[in-house]
C-alpha cells in the first residue's frame, strides 16, 4: 500500500483494540487479549489471520516472562500486537510494525502506571465511604473506570498506529526498513531461548 489507510477502518480497528484491552484488567479476563490470540483476530479483521497469528506470536514469546507483580506494570502485550499487526498490514511493514508496537507497548504501560495511581486514590475514597455506611454506586464506578480505560486505550492506539504507520510508509525506500524484517525472521529463535529460560529452575 501507497498511502496512509482511510481514516473510518482505523477508527473501527482501534475501537475493537480497545475493547479487547478491557480483558486485560477491567472485564472477564477470558484471556481474549493475549497477543497469541488476539493476533490472530486482528490479522482477520484486517484480512491476513496468517501473519497477525505471526506477529501475536511474536509479542507473545518476547513478553512471555514479564508478570504484573506488584507495582510493576509490563509492557502492555494488546497494544503491541494491535500497532504490529495494524502498521504490518497496512504498509507492508510487519518487523517495523513488531518493533513499533512493542515500543507503544512499553510506553501504554509506563503511561498506565500513573492511571493506576489515580484510580487507589478513588478506591481509598470509596472504602471510606463504605466504612461511614454510605452508598456507593459500585456498578456505576466500575463502568466509569472501564469507560475511562477503554477511551485512554482507543487514543493511545489512534494516535500511535496512525503516526507507526506513517513512519513506514515514509521511510520504505530507505534500506533500514530491510533490517527490522531481517530481526523479525529471527524472532522465532529468541522466542525459543526465552521459552527455555522460563522454564530454568528458580532459586
Amino acid at each position: 500500500m501507497s498511502a496512509l489507510s482511510c481514516i473510518p477502518c482505523l477508527f473501527r480497528f482501534c475501537a475493537l483494540g480497545a475493547l479487547f484491552e478491557l480483558d486485560n484488567l477491567r472485564a472477564g479476563q477470558f484471556m481474549l487479549a493475549r497477543p497469541i490470540v488476539l493476533g490472530p483476530l486482528l490479522g482477520w479483521f484486517l484480512g491476513n489471520a496468517g501473519q497477525g497469528a505471526l506477529l501475536g506470536a511474536a509479542v507473545e514469546i518476547l513478553n512471555i516472562e514479564s508478570l504484573p507483580l506488584g507495582e510493576l506494570v509490563p509492557l502492555n502485550g494488546t497494544v503491541a500486537v494491535c500497532a504490529a499487526v495494524w502498521v504490518g498490514q497496512n504498509a507492508d511493514a510487519p518487523g517495523f510494525g513488531l518493533a513499533g508496537g512493542l515500543i507503544l507497548g512499553w510506553l501504554f504501560a509506563w503511561a498506565e502506571t500513573f492511571l493506576r495511581a489515580a484510580y487507589s486514590r478513588f478506591n481509598a475514597a470509596f472504602e471510606e465511604a463504605w466504612r461511614r455506611g454510605r452508598a456507593v454506586p459500585a456498578g456505576a464506578v466500575l463502568a466509569s473506570a472501564a469507560a475511562a480505560h477503554w477511551a485512554w486505550c482507543y487514543l493511545t492506539l489512534l494516535f500511535g498506529v496512525r503516526g507507526l504507520e506513517w513512519i513506514a510508509v515514509t521511510l520504505r525506500p530507505w534500506r533500514a526498513m530491510e533490517g527490522f524484517e531481517t530481526a523479525l525472521a529471527i524472532v522465532p529463535v529468541l522466542g525459543f531461548a526465552a521459552f527455555l529460560s522460563a522454564l530454568r529452575p528458580r532459586a
